[in-house]
C-alpha cells in the first residue's frame, strides 16, 4: 500500500498539502515486460493489472479504466488525487520546478476535477489561465492523468453501463474514456510532459520536448460533437431522427413529381 493510503488511515493525508511528489500513481498495463519496454515516467507507480479483451483492445483499455476508478473509492477519500498511467505513456522532457508549482497550484488551490499530463496534439482546444503553464479546455487521450477520487466515482457511476453496453463496444473508439475529456471540462501542463510510446501522433512532441504545435483542424469540433451526443445519449435518436426527415423529404418530393402516364 502506498504511503498516501497509509496517511488516509490515520486521518494525516489532509494535513500535507498535495503535490505531485507525494500522490499514489498506477500504471495500467495487461503485459509488465512489455510495459518495461515502452514506459517512461517521474515516477515509480504501482501495477495495475489491466483487462484483456482479445475481440478489440480498446474494449479492454475502456474496462481497465473503469476498474481502476471503481477501485479508488475503497482506499482513498472523495478529495484525493491519483496519478493514472497507460503503459505507453512515455515522459518526453524533464518535470521541472515550475511543472511541479503548477501542478500543485491545480491540487491545492483550483482543487479541479482532472488534469491532464499528456494530450491528443491534433484534438484538443485549451485557453490560457492567469496561471502560468496551466491551461483549461477539453482535449482526447487518456494516458497519462491526474484525477480526483470523487470525479473517477461520478464517471465510474454515471457512465459503467453504457460504456459497458453491446452498442457502445461497436462504436468504439466512439465513447471510450478518452473521449470523456471532450465532454468534461479538463486542464493541462503546457508544453506537455507524456506522449504515447510508438503513437505517430506524438513523433513531433517528442522531437519539439513536448511543445505542441500542431494546429487544431476539423477533426476537433467533429469528435467533440460526435461524442458530446453519444455520452449524452442522443447521438442514436438524432441520427434516426435526420434519416427519417431525409425519408420524409424525399417522399415528399416524389409524390410532387408528375409521372408520364404510358400511351
Amino acid at each position: 500500500m502506498s504511503l498516501c493510503s497509509n496517511l488516509n488511515r490515520h486521518g494525516i493525508m489532509h494535513k500535507i498539502s498535495m503535490n505531485i511528489d507525494n500522490l499514489p500513481s498506477y500504471v495500467i498495463t495487461i503485459d509488465p515486460e512489455r510495459m518495461k519496454k515502452r514506459f517512461r515516467s517521474h515516477t515509480s507507480p504501482t501495477i495495475f493489472p489491466g483487462i484483456k479483451d482479445t475481440s478489440n483492445k480498446l474494449v479492454g483499455g475502456l474496462q481497465s479504466h473503469l476498474k481502476l476508478w471503481q477501485s479508488l473509492q475503497s482506499i482513498y477519500k472523495d478529495s484525493d488525487y491519483v496519478v493514472i498511467f497507460e503503459d505507453d505513456a512515455f515522459l518526453c522532457r524533464n518535470m521541472t520546478d515550475f511543472d511541479k508549482k503548477a501542478i500543485n497550484i491545480f491540487l491545492n488551490e483550483i482543487k479541479g476535477n482532472i488534469i491532464l499530463l499528456g494530450f491528443n496534439p491534433y484534438i484538443n482546444n485549451f485557453t490560457k489561465t492567469k496561471y502560468k503553464k496551466l491551461l483549461r479546455g477539453y482535449a482526447l487521450d487518456s494516458h497519462a492523468y491526474i484525477i480526483k477520487v470523487k470525479f473517477a466515482t461520478y464517471l465510474y457511476d454515471k457512465y459503467y453501463n453504457q460504456m459497458n453496453s453491446y452498442l457502445n463496444k461497436k462504436l468504439l473508439p466512439l465513447g471510450h474514456v478518452d473521449t470523456l475529456l471532450l465532454v468534461y471540462e479538463t486542464y493541462t501542463i503546457y508544453p506537455m510532459l507524456y506522449g504515447q510510446k510508438d503513437d505517430p501522433r506524438y513523433h513531433n512532441i517528442f522531437s519539439k520536448k513536448g511543445f505542441n504545435n500542431e494546429t487544431n483542424t476539423l477533426a476537433y469540433p467533429i469528435y467533440k460533437s460526435l461524442n458530446y451526443l453519444h455520452h449524452k445519449n442522443l447521438l442514436i435518436p438524432l441520427t434516426l431522427l435526420i434519416f427519417f426527415t431525409i425519408i420524409f423529404i424525399v417522399l415528399k418530393y416524389y409524390k410532387k413529381l408528375k409521372i408520364p402516364e404510358l400511351k
